[in-house]
């Protein structure tokens, strides 16, 4: 029988487990909603629909009958295998990109061209293993383009591991990478894995990488060789699956001509660049985020407050360059804690 299958759910998990099957077998799309399933109805030849969705089975059986297309139920992952038969595989095609819906991504807020194409060099990330360099001024989102890359991967089935290397004592750098063994320094009371180890067939995304010393640079730069490594007191190298994003707000140029950074490991880490734009290089989605913060002050605080539009425009001509977005946050926040007043004037403001 010729055509594809549609699997019309609305569960991320279940989505992402089944991205394990990938390989050559039949093409399976996925709906999440009536709206995406039209689309694929209009587009496709659809000749088979699976879902576990029954609280829509009255409107699901009537559009399937519409279009002479075969409705199966499904309860868990399992029976949905079943389904497809045991040597059947799933494969995802790109179209299902729209389905992997990121938290991450939702928070860079703005329509500016330079948010567009920050969106866009994520999701291009996202589609490959290369090591990634997030590179841009404090504040202005380094941490979440990291977490929109791996949420949007085919690793997002597992944790993301996130280290900020100035929050590392300097004496405890490699055990902190790579484990230790028990008895391996005073206090090594039990063996412990590292952060390599820990990101096995995962994300791990380092923060601050231009802070690391010249010392471990040269061991992180043996890892990316080799994906190998050894704990802290043990000769025994034991591999790792992990893809590499690094942030920083450094002047790489600058440090590797100071000697402070090796410029070999800079090539390892610079494979796909993404440069995060600082806020004054996208006034225009000052008010976006603007409201977006009051959505969430609303949520956390049960309370509705609004900024005046000269108040606005105010803000988005004032000068955010020693913190970019995270200042203008900041500002807003302190600006509402210290006033009660349900419309916010300039003279209300608090920078």
């Amino acid at each position: 029988m010729s055509g594809v299958s549609v699997l019309f759910t609305n569960d991320t998990m279940l989505i992402r487990s089944l991205r394990d099957f990938q390989g050559d077998g039949r093409e399976v799309y996925v709906a999440p909603d009536f709206k995406s399933l039209k689309k694929l109805c209009e587009k496709y030849e659809v000749r088979a629909i699976y879902s576990n969705l029954r609280e829509r089975a009255f409107d699901l059986r009537k559009f399937a009958e519409s279009k002479s297309i075969l409705l199966q139920y499904f309860s868990d992952r399992i029976e949905l295998r079943e389904l497809f038969g045991a040597r059947q595989i799933f494969k995802f095609a790109e179209e299902n990109n729209f389905c992997r819906k990121s938290e991450s991504l939702s928070k860079l807020v703005g329509s500016s061209v330079a948010i567009q194409k920050l969106r866009q060099e994520i999701r291009q990330a996202a589609k490959r293993n290369s090591n990634v360099l997030i590179v841009g001024e404090s504040g202005t989102g380094k941490e979440l383009v990291a977490r929109a890359i791996h949420e949007l991967s085919e690793r997002a089935r597992h944790k993301l591991v996130s280290v900020n290397i100035n929050e590392i004592p300097p004496s405890l750098f490699e055990a902190s990478f790579f484990g230790y063994v028990k008895g391996a320094f005073t206090g090594a009371d039990s063996a412990h894995e590292g952060y390599f180890a820990e990101a096995d067939e995962t994300t791990i995304f380092i923060d601050e990488i231009g802070d690391l010393s010249l010392d471990m640079q040269a061991k992180l730069l043996r890892v990316l060789q080799f994906r190998e490594f050894a704990k802290v007191g043990s000769t025994v190298l034991q591999k790792s699956n992990f893809r590499l994003i690094c942030a920083s707000n450094a002047n790489f140029h600058q440090l590797i001509h100071d000697g402070k950074f090796k410029n070999d490991l800079l090539q390892r880490l610079d494979i796909l660049r993404i440069n995060t734009p600082p806020l004054r290089n996208h006034r225009s989605d000052i008010p976006a985020l603007i409201r977006s913060f009051l959505k969430e002050n609303e949520a956390k605080n049960q309370e509705k407050r609004k900024f005046k539009p000269e108040t606005i425009d105010f803000l988005k001509n004032s000068n955010w360059n020693r913190g970019n977005v995270r200042q203008l946050e900041a500002c807003l926040e302190r600006t509402l804690a210290m006033t009660d007043n349900e419309e916010i004037s300039i003279k209300d403001l608090r920078f």
